[in-house]
């Protein structure tokens, strides 16, 4: 179902509360957030003191109504970084952490709309990454923009619009890995694992994912064997290339048809967890 024919408009273009719940302390010395589930996407924060108990009210240093959106924020310094889809264009968006000010807001406005899951989903699900001086997002229906901490835009990588497993939407959230931007580009068809320069916005390299349909997981690093690896979930199969160059070094079958979770790394191993119906 295309956004511009939905009934429902008003689901996407309403504003919901986004609450932020951060002890004093961590608001004085904040850690950096830099993708999605945090540092190695691995959802962890080594010098966190998150709140016993979280609620609406427990703890809230300050609220911000936001357009919403299923992405999460991303963290550096006293910046917050949130992609939402408001009013047709797919913005990227800069908060003061201190106090929930908008600092700026880019947007694009897309030609073209891609299909996605009306009451779960939005155009704008992709949580952007950072490397403390450039904010890189992704979006299915244009492809790849970096800013700098200002909002400047850097570059464009513009992509066709994406063909999502099953019509769901886009699913997946690009990382930051030294001077690369990775990202995986699962699709019905012309699926790929993807590398483009930091600075430039330009391709490294590509690699062809033939066979990795319904797939909506982010990918990981993991350093194995003293190789650093970009580990990738996909349909019915779980695969790691060479962050290098692309190249495929091997592949692990029997897994869900609908690849949905991220990979988490730990000391010399890999956990990964899947399901999907059928």
């Amino acid at each position: 179902m295309h956004y511009s024919s939905c009934p429902r408009l008003k689901l996407f273009s309403s504003w919901l509360p986004f609450f932020l719940g951060l002890l004093t302390g961590a608001v004085a010395s904040p850690p950096s957030w830099p993708q999605f589930r945090g540092p190695g996407c691995s959802g962890v924060g080594a010098q966190a003191r998150p709140p016993v108990v979280v609620s609406p009210t427990n703890g809230v240093l300050w609220s911000m109504a936001v357009p919403w959106s299923p992405s999460s924020p991303c963290i550096w310094g006293q910046r917050l970084f949130l992609t939402t889809f408001d009013d047709g264009q797919l913005q990227t968006r800069c908060y003061d952490l201190r106090n929930g000010s908008l600092l700026w807001s880019k947007g694009l406005k897309p030609e073209k709309l891609e299909a996605f899951h009306i009451t779960e989903n939005s155009p704008a699900a992709p949580t952007p990454a950072t490397d403390g001086k450039r904010i890189v997002c992704y979006f299915g229906f244009f492809g790849l923009v970096g800013y700098d901490l200002k909002g400047n835009e850097l570059w464009r990588h513009p992509l066709s619009v994406a063909m999502s497993g099953g019509g769901f939407g886009t699913g997946t959230s690009p990382i930051i890995v030294g001077k690369l931007v990775i990202l995986d580009r699962d699709q019905d068809q012309n699926s790929s694992l993807l590398a483009v320069d930091l600075a430039t916005g330009k391709t490294v390299w590509e690699t062809s994912r033939p066979d990795a349909t319904g797939s909506f997981g982010t990918p990981v690093i993991w350093r194995n064997d003293g190789v650093d690896q970009i580990v990738v979930p996909g349909c019915l199969r779980l695969r790691g290339y060479n962050l290098k160059d692309g190249t495929e070094l091997w592949t692990a079958s029997g897994t869900a048809a609908f690849a949905c979770t991220t990979p988490v790394v730990g000391d010399r191993w890999l956990c990964y967890a899947a399901w999907s119906p059928g």
